[in-house]
C-alpha cells in the first residue's frame, strides 16, 4: 500500500517538473528526496530512481539552481536533502521562469517592435506583448499573496 501511494506521488512529481520546464526526471528525483527519511547521496537516487548516475547528477544541478534541493558535504560524501516548503520551491520557480523565460522574451520583442513599421507583425507583436503581460500579472499576483 505505502509504494502504491510513493508511486503515485512519484508520478505526480515527475509531471509537476515537467510542467514547470525542470524536466520529468527532476521532479521525480524532487519526488524522492521529498519522501525520503533520511538525506541520499546520487548514488542512493540513481538506484531509487532506476536512472543512470549522470542524468541524476544533472538533475540535482537544475534543482539546485532552482533552489529546491540543498547539498552537504561531509568529508567522504556528497549529500542532498529537499528544501521541503512547497510553497516557497513553487515560488523559486515561478521567479526563475519569469527571469529565465518571460522577460527575456519580452525585452526582444520590445526591441523589435521599436524597428517594425505599423502593420499586420507589429500587431501581432503589440498582442503577444500583452499576452505576456497578463501571464507577468498573474506570476506577480501569486507571488504577492
Amino acid at each position: 500500500m505505502q509504494s502504491n501511494v510513493l508511486d503515485k506521488f512519484s508520478a505526480h512529481f515527475s509531471r509537476l517538473g515537467k510542467q514547470l520546464g525542470l524536466g520529468a526526471s527532476a521532479g521525480r528525483v524532487y519526488g524522492i528526496l521529498f519522501f525520503s527519511d533520511t538525506q541520499l547521496t546520487q548514488k542512493e537516487i540513481a538506484r531509487r530512481s532506476r536512472y543512470s548516475l549522470g542524468l541524476v547528477s544533472k538533475d540535482l544541478k537544475t534543482l539546485r539552481e532552482s533552489k529546491m534541493v540543498r547539498q552537504i558535504r561531509t568529508k567522504r560524501q556528497m549529500y542532498y536533502i529537499p528544501i521541503v516548503s512547497l510553497s516557497a520551491s513553487f515560488e523559486r520557480l515561478l521567479t526563475n521562469l519569469n527571469d529565465k523565460e518571460i522577460q527575456p522574451i519580452v525585452s526582444m520583442l520590445l526591441k523589435y517592435r521599436m524597428d517594425l513599421q505599423e502593420g499586420q507583425l507589429k500587431e501581432k507583436i503589440d498582442s503577444l506583448l500583452q499576452d505576456y503581460q497578463r501571464v507577468n500579472n498573474l506570476i506577480e499576483n501569486a507571488l504577492s499573496s
